[in-house]
């Protein structure tokens, strides 16, 4: 077995009982001497069951390498994966690290798994414990791998989707308690971060606001929120209006086109997806731009803490499918969460993938579901997509966007992925989960800050306002026509224009419009790129 560990990230060692760990993040160092000493003495005898006893007992966001020996080894990640654990097979041996590239580089031969590959080119990542070799893989959510003389164990000690009981109380009831929940998880994060500045990336949304507002309504000191993307957006302009009720500083960061079109081609933006590179996803970039230049302007420093909103429109029930749930035919009821699952998520590219991928994505996603969920009643069914969405799009891919402050040597806290918080909306019924009706309402009847009631939330259109003007004219074009033949050229002609955030100017324009195939959005580009580059197109 070989242990491979980079040490610029982030990660730090020590001896226990001279016992070599390596870890990252928040640990609780009893608990972690508790464990050692456990695996230490009982290491023939230490049964699974043990195992996740004491892993349950660990909190927030951590990875931890247990090195007893060259032979015995364990490895855990946090309940959402937000430092991810690799492991590599061979015929010979196993290997284990914290960075992908280094585990793939050390073997002779790396197999294609070409159904990755699809679902990477259809949704930007890969499904599971997968990667774009055969032989790596990565930890799950909530998992930990016990390793012993080349043989591997995953053991899970945490599920998403718990069998846990679901809550009967009333909405008024349920919001008091989510609302007592929420802030004594911000009391916690302003106890652990008092000497830092907290930082806050600030849109027109739920949840940013909710971090800002339970903030100001704890009395946090030395809060700054910044926004970023065009000039005069939508986004921009409510955040402004936020924090200048909540006497926050704000900072704006103009993206424009030009701008952002040399971001993408600055070194740092290289050096960062190779330091974000997992192999089973492509880089999440959404605020890193911005955050370098506040860094420039010394607006913030590198003794400051980013507080970020992801992924509270997941968990509180934004993504939920809308489908008929009074069709009593269980089997139907999957189809139509499998077939919302793959237009929502395996879909970027428009009229390019046909029925039979679809169909073998399907197959890849049925295979990675535990048969207990498959098995779930038809009051929770809705439960099978929340699995699907958290172990893929979200582990995979959106958590992993916390390696741009690592990259940049800044602290981060994840609030609305708090443990509490996956425990508690677990068990809120479909009704009150369903477009977040739970949530808002929380929200909106504590209306901490006061700004909850009367500032909109997005209130989203077009900017500048040329740009809408000339797509309206466009649209008149579209009257007669079938409303698909509009989208299409909307994404493909205009889209370039009008968004937020601009991610598109990393290409060509012509490239684009000369594409036959129409891009969901800039995400389709961004990852066949990512695929070319490594010379694993299709």
């Amino acid at each position: 077995m070989v242990l491979l560990i980079e040490k610029d990230r982030g990660w730090k060692s020590t001896k226990i009982k001279n016992i070599k760990v390596y870890f990252s993040g928040k640990i609780d160092p009893k608990i972690l001497e508790d464990l050692v000493i456990k695996l230490k003495n009982k290491s023939s005898n230490l049964t699974t069951k043990q195992i996740k006893s004491d892993l349950i007992k660990f909190k927030g966001n951590f990875s931890i390498i247990i090195m007893l020996n060259k032979n015995y080894l364990l490895a855990v990640v946090d309940r959402v994966k937000s430092i991810p654990i690799f492991m590599a097979k061979t015929e010979k041996s196993l290997f284990l690290g914290n960075y992908a590239p280094s585990l793939i580089k050390t073997l002779a031969n790396k197999k294609i798994d070409h159904n990755s590959l699809l679902s990477f080119k259809m949704s930007g990542y890969c499904i599971g414990r997968n990667t774009l070799y055969k032989n790596l893989f990565q930890l799950l959510p909530g998992e930990a791998c016990l390793i012993r003389n080349k043989s591997l164990k995953y053991i899970s000690y945490h599920s998403f989707i718990k069998k846990d009981k679901i809550f009967t109380d009333s909405k008024e009831k349920l919001s008091k308690k989510l609302a007592k929940m929420t802030l004594s998880i911000f009391e916690e994060i302003i106890k652990n971060n008092k000497s830092k500045k907290i930082v806050v990336p600030l849109s027109g949304g739920y949840d940013s606001r909710l971090i800002a507002s339970a903030l100001y309504h704890l009395n946090a000191r030395d809060v700054v929120c910044f926004s970023y993307g065009k000039k005069n957006n939508f986004e921009a302009k409510v955040a402004r209006e936020i924090s200048s009720k909540l006497n926050f500083p704000w900072h704006f960061v103009e993206l424009n086109n030009k701008k952002q079109s040399q971001n993408f081609k600055s070194k740092m933006y290289k050096d960062y997806t190779i330091y974000s590179d997992t192999l089973g996803s492509w880089s999440y970039i959404q605020d890193l731009f911005a955050i370098k230049e506040l860094l420039e302007k010394k607006v913030i420093n590198k003794n400051s803490v980013i507080i970020n909103g992801n992924t509270g429109d997941f968990i509180t029930g934004g993504h939920l499918p809308g489908y008929d749930r009074k069709l009593k035919d269980k089997k139907s009821r999957l189809n139509l969460i499998f077939k919302y699952i793959s237009s929502k998520h395996f879909s970027l590219w428009e009229n390019y993938f046909s029925r039979n991928q679809y169909n073998l994505i399907n197959k890849l996603i049925l295979k990675s579901i535990p048969k207990s969920l498959l098995n779930i009643g038809l009051e929770e069914d809705y439960k099978v997509y929340e699995y699907v969405e958290f172990i893929n799009r979200q582990s995979n891919y959106v958590i992993q966007g916390q390696r741009q402050y690592d990259f940049l040597k800044i602290a981060w806290e994840l609030p609305l992925w708090h443990d509490n918080y996956l425990k508690f909306w677990n068990k809120v019924p479909f009704e009150l989960k369903y477009n977040q009706d739970l949530y808002k309402f929380m929200l909106t009847d504590n209306n901490w800050g006061d700004v909850w009631q009367k500032i909109p939330v997005n209130n989203y259109h077009i900017s500048p306002k040329y740009i809408k003007y000339l797509r309206n004219l466009f649209k008149l074009f579209f009257i007669f026509k079938n409303r698909n033949d509009w989208h299409n050229f909307d994404k493909k002609y205009i889209s370039y224009f009008t968004e937020l955030v601009p991610y598109y100017p990393y290409f060509n324009y012509s490239d684009i419009i000369k594409e036959k195939k129409i891009a969901r959005n800039a995400l389709a580009w961004h990852a066949e790129d990512y695929l070319k580059k490594k010379d694993l197109i299709l």
